[in-house]
């Protein structure tokens, strides 16, 4: 058996920004698989601490992409990341702009949104192929920013629920 070598904090970056370009660019769930732990991947939402969404598994990872459905444009801009390593498993902290634009049908015209996200990240090699992949994450703060929160809206998709006060 090979020895693991220690994830680094440039796969780790990586492995955050391959997810969240496939995540912007509506991948089909099959994109998504070799950088997920699909044993243990989750999306969880907090607020102020408690669990207010949470997507188990690859089928929740379809679930949550499904609603993303109404977004356009999507661009996650990171602003700062913050790693701490342990062998072969990470926990990251990243600060975040989500950039997109919001239509329903029968909306006379899009909506720019913009929000503020700070992620908790768990990322571990994986004994396969001793790749870098996400166990989980954490989205922990999510606020629209001033003028770019949701104005019109007859979708009850979770993000458009969120609170809007910055």
């Amino acid at each position: 058996m090979s020895k693991v070598k220690p994830l680094t904090k440039a796969e780790v970056k990586d492995v955050i920004l391959r997810f969240w370009h496939l995540n912007a660019g509506k991948a089909h769930i099959a994109d998504f698989l070799p950088i997920l732990d699909k044993d243990s991947f989750r999306v969880l939402l907090k607020e102020k601490g408690r669990i207010i969404e949470e997507f188990d598994g690859i089928r929740g990872l379809q679930d949550h992409q499904d609603g993303k459905g109404i977004y356009y444009n999507q661009r996650f801009i990171l602003k700062s990341i913050r790693t701490e390593i342990a062998h072969d498993q990470a926990i990251s902290h990243t600060t975040a702009v989500w950039d997109c634009l919001h239509c329903e049908p029968y909306m006379a015209r899009c909506e720019h949104l913009k929000a503020v996200l700070h992620h908790t990240w768990r990322v571990r090699r994986s004994p396969n192929n001793q790749q870098a992949i996400i166990a989980n994450h954490t989205c922990d703060y999510f606020r629209y920013l001033h003028n770019f929160e949701p104005k019109f809206t007859k979708s009850s998709e979770f993000h458009l629920k969120l609170p809007i006060k910055r």
